[in-house]
């Protein structure tokens, strides 16, 4: 990406680019972490920032 966006805006982003991935972006429990931090959709995200996208995990 050349240009901030949100998560929310990257998540369309990339569902756009890999069909296959469209259904598990659109799932609100997967979250989006930058670094060590949990962000919400509405977060900015900057071209220099690595983002990453956490499946929902059961466990106990």
């Amino acid at each position: 990406m050349d240009a901030p966006c949100t998560v929310a805006e990257l998540r369309d982003r990339l569902a756009a680019e890999c069909p296959q991935a469209r259904e598990p972006l659109a799932n609100k429990r997967v979250l989006a972490c930058v670094g060590d931090t949990i962000v919400p959709d509405t977060h900015i995200v900057s071209p220099r920032e690595s983002i990453e996208f956490l499946a929902p995990v059961s466990g106990g």
